[in-house]
């Protein structure tokens, strides 16, 4: 975990629903096109902390762990708590935007950590 800005609002606990967006890269961070990201989205991605999702997979969600709002920070998860074996598919049939078994480098921001400002996105 590369903590680049603690944030100063409200630190959620596990069962918070938290709302961050992200950034994810399979070659370092900033390489390329991203392989997943909820920056064009509408709102931020939201996850109840403490329990991952498929796009929020366990690395993630223990990265989370910790950020206040208006947190960023950096985070280098090996495959085994990314996307694992079944990698990350994309669009097309048979092509991945994560391979199966890769490590990724996310960029997470803690967009509303218990303060309520998402809710009504």
């Amino acid at each position: 975990v590369i903590e680049l800005d603690k944030g100063i609002g409200p630190l959620p606990k596990n069962g918070d629903r938290v709302y961050a967006h992200f950034k994810v890269w399979t070659n370092g961070f900033r390489s390329g096109t991203p392989a997943d990201s909820s920056i064009k989205d509408v709102r931020p991605y939201d996850w109840v902390l403490g329990q991952p999702t498929r796009r929020m997979p366990v690395g993630f969600d223990e990265g989370a762990q910790g950020m206040r709002e208006g947190g960023w920070r950096r985070l280098i998860v090996p495959a085994k708590l990314a996307y694992g074996d079944d990698g990350l598919p994309g669009t097309r049939d048979g092509i991945y935007t994560v391979a199966p078994n890769t490590d990724v480098y996310v960029d997470l921001l803690m967009m509303d950590g218990g303060s309520g400002q998402c809710d009504e996105l």
